[in-house]
């Protein structure tokens, strides 16, 4: 997806930038300083401040995730969860896959990300198949228990499902 009006496309590649770097520079920050909570404050306000622009402007993909990241800053904020090596290189990872869709919205050249699994990996899930989701949804299906199969499908069930 391509922000269509130029000027508006040309204002969000330079507010994000300014964004990531300093959500970059300040995960580096909290790696050495993780009690810093005016650096988690200024993270969390950063990534709020990517994710309403991405919003306004439909860049959805860059919305969710940036909400994501604030989720998780929070959480970190308020003693939840602690700053590990691996929730650092998951918030990373986030980073860099918000920096593609950026880069997608900016020029329109598929940025190759997937939001699903790149937004399950930030939550802490191990994905390690690049399996779509309607592929995985059938694949559970399959897998159920033979009595569940037969069970018939509420009529908004079917409707989830087919779409």
């Amino acid at each position: 997806m391509i922000i269509e009006d130029e000027e508006l496309r040309i204002t969000f590649k330079v507010a994000s930038e300014e964004h990531l770097q300093k959500l970059d520079d300040g995960l580096l920050h909290l790696e050495k300083n993780p009690s810093d909570l005016g650096c988690l404050d200024e993270l969390m306000r950063e990534a709020h401040s990517l994710k309403g622009d991405a919003n306004m402007l439909g860049v959805k993909d860059i919305g969710t995730l940036a909400h994501q990241l604030e989720h998780i800053l929070g959480t970190l904020k308020r003693g939840e969860t602690e700053l590990t090596q691996e929730l650092s290189d998951r918030l990373s990872q986030g980073l860099d896959a918000i920096r593609q869709l950026v880069s997608e919205a900016v020029t329109g050249a598929p940025a190759g990300v997937n939001t699903f699994y790149t937004l399950a990996h930030l939550m802490g899930a191990s994905v390690k198949q690049q399996t779509p989701p309607k592929l995985l949804e059938v694949a559970e299906t399959l897998q159920a228990p033979p009595e569940s199969k037969s069970e018939p499908k509420s009529e908004e069930s079917s409707q989830i499902t087919a779409n």
